[in-house]
C-alpha cells in the first residue's frame, strides 16, 4: 500500500480525501465513537484533566459545568451555580457597574471615583468610613463624630478644647489649647488665641482674635473686638466695631467702626457708623448715639451725645467730660465752643444750632449763646457770682412797645405784660382795657387818712425801712392791696402799685377843696 504522507513530515493539513478505507477506525472519547473525516458535534462522559480553554465559540449551559468551581476570595463558587455573598475579596481599582443585587463585604481597594452606577444602602453591608476618628458604617448610621473635622481647609468641632458646649466652624477658630467653656467660633480666626475665657461668641472673620482670658463677649462682624485679651462683657455688632479695645470691659458698639479706637475705656455705649471713633479714656462712661456722634473724643469722659444727620452730635468735642448734647451741634459753632469744656448741657435743632445751653454754672440761655447778659437777643437765666438773675435780649432796632414778659390768663387772656419803652427805659402794664370793663363810675373819695405808714426794721437782716406798711393793717383798710395766702402759715404780702389810683383820686379832691378855699 502506497503511503503519499507520513504524520511525522507532515508539514500541513491532510485532505480527507487522501485517507484511505485503512483510517476509518474509530477512536473512542468518552462513550463517543470519532472516525476521521466525519464531524463530531458532542462527546459524552469526558474528562479534561489541566485543560486551557481558549477560546469558547458556543456557550456552555450550566449543566455542562457540573460540579466544577472557583474560589473568590475565601470563598468556593460553584460553576453553573447561584453565590450571593463573597468574602475577602480585595478588588484593585475596579471600575463598578450599576449593581442589581448582592453584597459587596468589607470590600477595600476602590475609590468612588470609579463608581459608574448607583450601590444601595443593603449591597455596602459590613463596609465602613472614618470621619474624625469615629468610624461609621456604610449603609448605617452614626449620631456623633467624636474629632474635629476639616473640610476644604475649614475646621468644624470644638477647637483647642474639649468643652462640649463649645461650636467651632471656621479655619484658625479656638485654634489655642482652651480650657475655657461655652464658646461659639465662626469665621476664620474667630477667638483664635481664647485660653480660659468662657461664654464668648464670635461670628465673623477675625472676631475676638486675640482673646484669652475675658469672658462674657459677644462679637458680630468682620474683625469686631479683635484686639480684645481680658476685657469682658462687651458687645461688638458691626465690622471693625471695637477693633482696638484690648482690657476694657462692659463696652457696646453697634455700627461700621463704632468705638472702633477704644482700648481702655469702659462702660460706654457706641451706636452709629463711626460713633466715638477716636474715643480712648482710660475710665469713660460716654454714650454716643447717632451717626459720627462723639466722633472726635479722646480722653473725655462721661459724655452723652444723641443726634446726627446734616452735622454729628458731639463730632469736634475732644477732651470735653460730662457733656449732655442732644440734636446735631457739634460742639463748636455760632459762638459755643465746648469742645474742652465740661459739664455743658446742649438742646440743638438738627442743622447744629445751639437752641438751649446750659453752662457749667447753671446758666440757662434760650435763642443766644452769649453768658452773663450780653446777648442781643434770646433770654438768660443767669447763676453766677453768687446771684441769679433773668436778662432778656432785644436786638438793635426792636420797635418801641415790644414786650418782655406777656402774662396770660386761662391760655389766651392778657392781664399784664412788661414792655420796651424807647431805648432806655421799660413799661409794667396791667391790663386796663376799657373793652374789658363795666359798671364804670367816679371812684369814691379814698381813705388814705386810715393808712398807717410805718417806720420799721426787718428781723433777717436788719434792714430800715424808713416809710412802709404792715400787711395785716393794710388790709383792714385797701384788702385790695394785700396778698392773703390760703395756708396761714404763709408770709402776707403788698402791692404798693394798688395803692396809686386811691392816693390819685385822693390828690384830686385835695386839689378841689383848694380850689374851692381859694375862690372864697
Amino acid at each position: 500500500m502506497a503511503v503519499p504522507y507520513t504524520f511525522a513530515t507532515a508539514t500541513s493539513s491532510i485532505p480527507l480525501s487522501q485517507l484511505d478505507a485503512n483510517f476509518a477506525t474509530a477512536i473512542t472519547l468518552g462513550n463517543t465513537a470519532v472516525y476521521l473525516g466525519n464531524t463530531t458535534t458532542s462527546i459524552g462522559n469526558l474528562t479534561l484533566t489541566n485543560t486551557t480553554i481558549s477560546s469558547v465559540a458556543v456557550t456552555f449551559p450550566n449543566s455542562f459545568l457540573a460540579n466544577s468551581s472557583v474560589t473568590l476570595g475565601t470563598t468556593n463558587v460553584s460553576l453553573g451555580g447561584t453565590a450571593t455573598t463573597i468574602a475577602g475579596l480585595t478588588l484593585t481599582a475596579p471600575v463598578l457597574g450599576t449593581p442589581t443585587s448582592g453584597n459587596l463585604s468589607n470590600c477595600t481597594g476602590y475609590t468612588t471615583a470609579n463608581l459608574s452606577g448607583t450601590i444601595s444602602n443593603a449591597q455596602l453591608a459590613n463596609s465602613s468610613i472614618t470621619i474624625g476618628g469615629t468610624s461609621i458604617s456604610l449603609g448605617g448610621s452614626s449620631s456623633a463624630i467624636t474629632n474635629d473635622i476639616t473640610i476644604h481647609g475649614l475646621t468644624v468641632g470644638l477647637g483647642g478644647g474639649s468643652d462640649t458646649y463649645t461650636t467651632v466652624v471656621g479655619v484658625g477658630a479656638v485654634a489655642a489649647t482652651n480650657s475655657g467653656g461655652y464658646l461659639t467660633a465662626v469665621g476664620w480666626n474667630a477667638l483664635a488665641a481664647n485660653t480660659s475665657g468662657s461664654q464668648n461668641t464670635a461670628v465673623g472673620l477675625g472676631a475676638l482674635k486675640t482673646n484669652t482670658t475675658g469672658s462674657n463677649n459677644s462679637a458680630l462682624g468682620v474683625n469686631s473686638l479683635q484686639s480684645n485679651t481680658t476685657g469682658s462683657a462687651n458687645v461688638a455688632i458691626g465690622q471693625l466695631a471695637l477693633q482696638a479695645n484690648t482690657t476694657a470691659s462692659n463696652n457696646t458698639a453697634v455700627g461700621y467702626q463704632a468705638g472702633y479706637t477704644n482700648q481702655t475705656g469702659s462702660s460706654q455705649i457706641f451706636i452709629g457708623y463711626q460713633a466715638g471713633y477716636t474715643s480712648n479714656p482710660t475710665s469713660g462712661g460716654n454714650t454716643c448715639i447717632g451717626l459720627q456722634a462723639g466722633y472726635s473724643l479722646t480722653t473725655g469722659i462721661g459724655n452723652c451725645f444723641i443726634g446726627g444727620g446734616g452735622n454729628s452730635s458731639g463730632y469736634y468735642v475732644t477732651t470735653g467730660s460730662k457733656n449732655t448734647i442732644l440734636g446735631s451741634f457739634g460742639g463748636n459753632s455760632g459762638g459755643l465752643d465746648i469742645r474742652t469744656a465740661s459739664n455743658y448741657i446742649v438742646l440743638s435743632d438738627g442743622d447744629g444750632n445751639a437752641r438751649g445751653i446750659f453752662d457749667n454754672s447753671g446758666t440757662l440761655s434760650v435763642g443766644t449763646t452769649d453768658n452773663g447778659g450780653a446777648n442781643t437777643g434770646g433770654f438768660e437765666l443767669y447763676n453766677g457770682s453768687g446771684a441769679s438773675r433773668l436778662y432778656i435780649g432785644h436786638v438793635t432796632g426792636t420797635p418801641n412797645g415790644t414786650q418782655y414778659v406777656v402774662f396770660n390768663y386761662n391760655g389766651t387772656s392778657q392781664i399784664g405784660s412788661i414792655s420796651q419803652s424807647g431805648t432806655t427805659g421799660v413799661l409794667y402794664n396791667i391790663t386796663s382795657d376799657q373793652r374789658l370793663k363795666t359798671n364804670i363810675v367816679d371812684a369814691p373819695s379814698g381813705n388814705i387818712d386810715q393808712i398807717k405808714v410805718r417806720s420799721f426794721d426787718f428781723k433777717s437782716d436788719n434792714s430800715h425801712v424808713e416809710y412802709g406798711f404792715i400787711a395785716q393793717e393794710l388790709v383792714e383798710v385797701a384788702p385790695y392791696a394785700v396778698h392773703q395766702p390760703e395756708n396761714p402759715d404763709e408770709m402776707m404780702a403788698v402791692d404798693y402799685s394798688k395803692l396809686v389810683p386811691m392816693m390819685i383820686k385822693e390828690i384830686q379832691d385835695l386839689k378841689q377843696r383848694i380850689a374851692t378855699l381859694e375862690n372864697k
